[in-house]
């Protein structure tokens, strides 16, 4: 099994994106904050957000097992899995290691953007997550270092990134796919 990784700052719309691509190319859609919550608890989710980058890594760690297994198996075809690249901690972008990318035998990248101001009124939108408060210039200097680690990790692993605009009207899905869709 490999994946096709969708990530993006948070409030970009990694999973409205994922979800839909998954549907679209007729694979599995997975969450890492999915299995996040399976690791510490649903209970425990609140207090993810107050752990600090040191603090979480047991729980990526632990998060990493069931999903190295899931993409270690020898089944054919893709799921969509949404994640992070880097995580913005107390004003730090921590970068998460190329071994995750390898663990979950990454295909492809899909890297979601949009304009800071719109991804500041989604998550202000958004009553069901605890969002950390940024401002535009924050989550610009983040998305760009997505950018920069996504060309790091597509090179590491030999695989093809596409960047998503999701500011832009009407995403065609249609689009997307057939250029996400591995080539035979």
């Amino acid at each position: 099994m490999k994946s096709i990784v969708v990530t993006g700052v948070p409030g970009v719309g990694k999973t409205t994106v994922g979800s839909t691509l998954a549907k679209r190319l007729r694979c599995e859609f997975l969450e890492y904050s999915g299995f996040m919550l399976q690791a510490v608890g649903e209970a425990d989710r609140a207090e993810i957000h107050r752990l600090s980058f040191a603090e979480r890594l047991p729980i990526y760690r632990a998060v990493e097992v069931p999903l190295g297994e899931y993409f270690s198996d020898k089944r054919e075809g893709y799921a969509v899995l949404t994640t992070h690249i880097s995580i913005r901690l107390d004003g730090v972008i921590h970068k998460l290691p190329l071994e995750h990318f390898e663990a979950y035998n990454a295909a492809q990248l899909v890297i979601v953007e949009a304009d800071p101001a719109a991804i500041i009124e989604r998550r202000h939108k958004d009553s069901l997550r605890i969002r950390s408060v940024e401002t535009e210039q924050e989550i610009d200097l983040h998305q760009q270092r997505n950018r920069a680690l996504a060309v790091e990790i597509a090179k590491h692993l030999s695989i093809k990134t596409t960047f998503v605009d999701t500011t832009l009207a009407g995403i065609d899905i249609n689009t997307l796919a057939d250029r996400v869709l591995p080539e035979s």
